[in-house]
Protein backbone atom coordinates (compact mmCIF):
# COMPACT_ATOMS: atom_id res chain seq x y z
CA UNK A 1 0.00 0.00 0.00
CA UNK A 2 1.04 3.53 -0.79
CA UNK A 3 -0.31 5.79 1.62
CA UNK A 4 -1.27 9.35 1.05
CA UNK A 5 -1.41 12.93 3.17
CA UNK A 6 -5.36 11.69 4.04
CA UNK A 7 -4.24 8.32 4.85
CA UNK A 8 -1.99 9.68 7.74
CA UNK A 9 -4.29 12.48 8.91
CA UNK A 10 -6.62 9.72 9.35
CA UNK A 11 -3.78 7.43 11.30
CA UNK A 12 -2.94 10.31 13.53
CA UNK A 13 -6.97 11.41 14.54
CA UNK A 14 -7.42 7.34 15.49
CA UNK A 15 -4.23 7.77 17.50
CA UNK A 16 -5.66 10.40 19.53
CA UNK A 17 -3.86 13.84 18.29
CA UNK A 18 -6.42 16.13 18.00
CA UNK A 19 -7.41 20.19 16.77
CA UNK A 20 -5.42 22.64 19.18
CA UNK A 21 -3.12 19.96 20.42
CA UNK A 22 0.58 20.82 20.70
CA UNK A 23 2.83 18.26 20.33
CA UNK A 24 6.53 17.30 20.10
CA UNK A 25 7.20 14.80 17.53
CA UNK A 26 10.58 12.03 17.04
CA UNK A 27 10.40 10.22 14.25
CA UNK A 28 11.51 7.46 12.00
CA UNK A 29 10.15 7.80 8.98
CA UNK A 30 11.26 4.83 6.56
CA UNK A 31 9.42 2.58 8.77
CA UNK A 32 6.16 4.07 7.87
CA UNK A 33 6.34 2.31 4.56
CA UNK A 34 6.15 3.74 0.54
CA UNK A 35 4.21 7.61 0.51
CA UNK A 36 2.97 9.63 -2.51
CA UNK A 37 5.48 12.08 -1.93
CA UNK A 38 8.50 12.88 0.16
CA UNK A 39 7.64 10.91 3.46
CA UNK A 40 8.64 14.58 5.77
CA UNK A 41 6.96 16.85 3.65
CA UNK A 42 3.61 14.86 3.72
CA UNK A 43 4.07 13.43 7.35
CA UNK A 44 4.63 17.33 8.23
CA UNK A 45 1.84 18.72 6.40
CA UNK A 46 -0.77 16.23 7.60
CA UNK A 47 0.37 16.84 11.65
CA UNK A 48 -0.68 20.67 10.77
CA UNK A 49 -3.69 19.55 9.42
CA UNK A 50 -4.45 17.92 12.11
CA UNK A 51 -3.50 20.39 15.17
CA UNK A 52 -4.65 23.12 13.06
CA UNK A 53 -4.23 26.97 13.08
CA UNK A 54 -4.72 26.71 17.24
CA UNK A 55 -2.20 24.02 17.39
CA UNK A 56 1.74 23.51 17.58
CA UNK A 57 4.05 20.94 16.28
CA UNK A 58 7.65 20.89 17.72
CA UNK A 59 10.56 19.19 16.68
CA UNK A 60 14.51 18.50 17.96
CA UNK A 61 16.77 20.25 15.60
CA UNK A 62 19.98 19.19 17.89
CA UNK A 63 22.91 20.01 16.62
CA UNK A 64 26.75 18.16 17.48
CA UNK A 65 28.83 19.57 20.50
CA UNK A 66 32.85 18.28 20.70
CA UNK A 67 35.10 17.27 23.25
CA UNK A 68 37.15 20.42 24.82
CA UNK A 69 39.58 21.70 23.78
CA UNK A 70 37.63 21.69 20.45
CA UNK A 71 39.63 20.36 17.38
CA UNK A 72 40.55 23.19 14.83
CA UNK A 73 38.73 21.35 12.02
CA UNK A 74 35.30 21.45 14.07
CA UNK A 75 35.85 24.73 15.88
CA UNK A 76 34.69 25.93 11.90
CA UNK A 77 31.24 24.37 12.71
CA UNK A 78 29.47 27.30 14.40
CA UNK A 79 25.66 26.97 15.68
CA UNK A 80 23.43 29.29 13.26
CA UNK A 81 19.41 29.38 13.21
CA UNK A 82 20.21 27.60 9.43
CA UNK A 83 22.31 24.91 11.48
CA UNK A 84 21.08 21.34 10.15
CA UNK A 85 20.22 18.90 12.75
CA UNK A 86 20.75 15.60 13.00
CA UNK A 87 18.03 14.59 14.55
CA UNK A 88 16.52 13.34 11.37
CA UNK A 89 14.30 14.46 8.06
CA UNK A 90 11.32 15.49 9.92
CA UNK A 91 12.97 18.26 12.54
CA UNK A 92 15.04 19.12 8.50
CA UNK A 93 11.57 19.61 7.22
CA UNK A 94 10.17 21.67 10.01
CA UNK A 95 13.63 24.18 9.47
CA UNK A 96 12.81 24.72 6.01
CA UNK A 97 9.43 26.35 6.35
CA UNK A 98 9.16 30.09 6.19
CA UNK A 99 6.74 30.02 9.28
CA UNK A 100 8.90 27.87 11.58
CA UNK A 101 10.71 29.18 14.97
CA UNK A 102 13.78 27.79 16.18
CA UNK A 103 15.38 28.67 19.56
CA UNK A 104 19.37 29.75 19.95
CA UNK A 105 20.43 26.35 22.13
CA UNK A 106 24.22 25.57 20.59
CA UNK A 107 23.50 22.34 21.08
CA UNK A 108 19.98 21.59 22.18
CA UNK A 109 17.73 23.48 19.74
CA UNK A 110 13.89 23.24 18.87
CA UNK A 111 12.13 24.32 16.33
CA UNK A 112 8.11 24.99 16.27
CA UNK A 113 5.12 25.64 13.85
CA UNK A 114 2.23 27.12 15.14
CA UNK A 115 0.19 29.23 17.76
CA UNK A 116 2.44 28.80 20.46
CA UNK A 117 6.13 28.76 19.19
CA UNK A 118 6.74 32.52 20.53
CA UNK A 119 6.08 31.06 24.35
CA UNK A 120 7.49 27.24 23.74
CA UNK A 121 10.87 28.51 22.28
CA UNK A 122 11.17 31.95 23.77
CA UNK A 123 14.99 32.46 25.88
CA UNK A 124 15.84 29.01 24.79
CA UNK A 125 19.76 29.77 24.60
CA UNK A 126 23.31 28.88 26.03
CA UNK A 127 21.71 30.56 29.64
CA UNK A 128 18.98 27.85 29.70
CA UNK A 129 18.76 24.01 31.05
CA UNK A 130 19.23 21.69 27.49
CA UNK A 131 15.52 20.68 27.82
CA UNK A 132 13.40 23.91 28.69
CA UNK A 133 10.89 23.99 26.13
CA UNK A 134 10.15 20.31 27.35
CA UNK A 135 8.94 22.24 30.67
CA UNK A 136 7.13 25.07 28.77
CA UNK A 137 5.23 22.32 26.70
CA UNK A 138 3.87 20.46 29.89
CA UNK A 139 2.90 23.69 31.10
CA UNK A 140 0.28 24.03 28.14
CA UNK A 141 -0.71 20.53 28.65
CA UNK A 142 1.28 19.59 25.50
CA UNK A 143 1.41 16.07 24.04
CA UNK A 144 4.60 13.85 22.53
CA UNK A 145 4.44 11.60 19.73
CA UNK A 146 6.78 8.63 18.40
CA UNK A 147 6.72 7.93 14.82
CA UNK A 148 8.67 4.71 14.46
CA UNK A 149 11.55 3.59 16.30
CA UNK A 150 9.51 2.70 19.49
CA UNK A 151 11.83 -0.04 20.75
CA UNK A 152 15.09 0.79 18.69
CA UNK A 153 15.06 4.21 19.96
CA UNK A 154 12.42 4.11 22.89
CA UNK A 155 11.03 6.81 24.97
CA UNK A 156 10.07 10.13 25.39
CA UNK A 157 11.92 13.57 25.94
CA UNK A 158 10.45 13.93 29.21
CA UNK A 159 12.94 12.09 30.78
CA UNK A 160 15.61 14.15 29.87
CA UNK A 161 13.47 16.59 31.72
CA UNK A 162 13.15 14.73 34.63
CA UNK A 163 17.13 14.17 35.16
CA UNK A 164 16.47 17.92 35.08
CA UNK A 165 13.99 18.40 37.78
CA UNK A 166 15.60 15.72 40.33
CA UNK A 167 19.12 17.22 39.33
CA UNK A 168 20.99 14.28 37.53
CA UNK A 169 21.73 16.20 34.65
CA UNK A 170 24.64 17.62 35.87
CA UNK A 171 25.43 14.98 37.94
CA UNK A 172 26.81 13.52 34.69
CA UNK A 173 31.08 13.39 34.22
CA UNK A 174 30.89 15.03 31.04
CA UNK A 175 29.80 18.10 32.46
CA UNK A 176 31.87 21.07 31.76
CA UNK A 177 34.30 18.86 29.36
CA UNK A 178 31.72 19.17 25.78
CA UNK A 179 31.41 22.23 24.12
CA UNK A 180 30.25 24.17 21.20
CA UNK A 181 30.75 27.05 19.29
CA UNK A 182 27.79 29.89 18.31
CA UNK A 183 27.43 33.68 17.33
CA UNK A 184 25.61 35.24 19.77
CA UNK A 185 23.23 38.58 19.39
CA UNK A 186 26.41 40.91 18.12
CA UNK A 187 27.56 38.46 15.62
CA UNK A 188 30.40 37.22 17.64
CA UNK A 189 31.98 33.47 17.69
CA UNK A 190 31.88 32.35 21.57
CA UNK A 191 32.49 29.13 22.76
CA UNK A 192 29.47 27.35 24.48
CA UNK A 193 30.34 24.52 27.39
CA UNK A 194 27.92 21.97 28.41
CA UNK A 195 26.79 21.77 32.02
CA UNK A 196 23.76 19.30 31.82
CA UNK A 197 23.82 16.33 30.08
CA UNK A 198 20.90 13.87 29.57
CA UNK A 199 22.70 10.83 27.89
CA UNK A 200 22.12 7.37 26.63
CA UNK A 201 18.08 7.42 25.88
CA UNK A 202 17.97 3.20 24.89
CA UNK A 203 16.64 2.27 28.69
CA UNK A 204 13.65 4.27 28.16
CA UNK A 205 11.46 2.02 27.31
CA UNK A 206 11.40 0.82 30.70
CA UNK A 207 9.10 3.02 31.32
CA UNK A 208 6.51 1.55 28.79
CA UNK A 209 4.78 -0.95 30.94
CA UNK A 210 4.29 1.90 33.58
CA UNK A 211 2.82 4.18 31.40
CA UNK A 212 0.35 1.24 30.14
CA UNK A 213 -0.59 0.41 33.77
CA UNK A 214 -1.79 4.00 34.55
CA UNK A 215 -3.60 4.39 31.03
CA UNK A 216 -1.82 6.71 29.35
CA UNK A 217 -0.34 5.51 26.52
CA UNK A 218 -2.00 5.76 23.18
CA UNK A 219 -1.01 2.79 20.88
CA UNK A 220 -1.17 2.06 17.34
CA UNK A 221 0.32 2.75 13.76
CA UNK A 222 1.18 5.40 11.60
CA UNK A 223 1.16 3.57 8.23
CA UNK A 224 2.85 0.83 8.81
CA UNK A 225 4.74 2.38 12.11
CA UNK A 226 4.05 1.38 15.31
CA UNK A 227 3.56 4.52 17.03
CA UNK A 228 2.80 6.05 20.42
CA UNK A 229 0.77 9.25 21.86
CA UNK A 230 1.28 10.43 25.15
CA UNK A 231 -0.02 13.45 27.26
CA UNK A 232 3.90 15.07 28.78
CA UNK A 233 2.80 15.99 31.83
CA UNK A 234 1.09 12.78 32.79
CA UNK A 235 4.14 11.21 31.37
CA UNK A 236 6.37 13.12 33.65
CA UNK A 237 3.89 12.28 36.51
CA UNK A 238 5.29 8.62 36.14
CA UNK A 239 8.99 9.34 35.87
CA UNK A 240 9.78 11.43 38.17
CA UNK A 241 9.20 8.76 41.26
CA UNK A 242 10.35 6.22 39.44
CA UNK A 243 13.71 7.88 38.34
CA UNK A 244 13.81 9.55 42.66
CA UNK A 245 13.57 6.06 43.95
CA UNK A 246 16.29 4.40 41.72
CA UNK A 247 18.55 7.55 39.67
CA UNK A 248 19.73 4.59 37.79
CA UNK A 249 16.16 3.50 36.84
CA UNK A 250 16.21 5.03 33.05
CA UNK A 251 19.97 3.45 32.17
CA UNK A 252 19.91 1.17 29.36
CA UNK A 253 20.61 -3.03 30.20
CA UNK A 254 23.72 -2.91 27.99
CA UNK A 255 26.78 -4.05 29.98
CA UNK A 256 29.19 -2.63 27.57
CA UNK A 257 27.30 0.61 27.13
CA UNK A 258 30.43 3.61 28.52
CA UNK A 259 27.75 5.85 28.63
CA UNK A 260 24.79 4.42 30.99
CA UNK A 261 27.83 2.46 32.69
CA UNK A 262 30.72 4.62 33.72
CA UNK A 263 29.55 8.69 32.57
CA UNK A 264 27.32 9.54 35.94
CA UNK A 265 27.74 10.47 39.36
CA UNK A 266 25.92 7.21 39.89
CA UNK A 267 26.71 4.68 37.39
CA UNK A 268 27.32 1.23 38.45
CA UNK A 269 31.08 0.72 36.91
CA UNK A 270 34.41 2.29 36.24
CA UNK A 271 35.75 3.03 32.56
CA UNK A 272 38.73 0.83 33.53
CA UNK A 273 36.05 -1.83 34.59
CA UNK A 274 34.34 -1.39 31.62
CA UNK A 275 37.60 -1.72 29.33
CA UNK A 276 38.20 -5.26 31.12
CA UNK A 277 34.83 -6.19 30.36
CA UNK A 278 34.92 -5.38 26.70
CA UNK A 279 38.41 -6.92 26.73
CA UNK A 280 37.33 -10.20 28.59
CA UNK A 281 34.14 -10.61 25.67
CA UNK A 282 36.83 -9.59 22.63
CA UNK A 283 39.12 -12.43 23.99
CA UNK A 284 35.85 -14.83 24.52
CA UNK A 285 34.56 -13.99 20.51
CA UNK A 286 37.67 -14.69 19.34
CA UNK A 287 38.27 -18.02 20.84
CA UNK A 288 34.68 -18.91 20.03
CA UNK A 289 35.85 -18.26 16.41
CA UNK A 290 38.84 -20.48 16.70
Amino acid sequence: MVYTKNDIIMDLQVLGLKKGDICVVRSALKEIGPIVDKRSTIILDALLDVVGPQGTIVTLTFTKHYPLPIDPINSQEIFTPNSEPYSGGLPKECLSRPESKRSKHPVTSFCAIGKNSDFILQNHDEKESCYEPIGKIIEKNGKMLLIGAVNSVPGFTTVHWAQWLLGYSKQSKHKGKYGAYYYDEGGYKKLYIRNDFGGCSKGYGKFYKYYDKAGILNRGRIGNAESLLIGLKSALAIEIPLMKASPRFSLCDDPYCQSCRTSWEFSDTSLLQLKLREKIRNITQRIKKQ
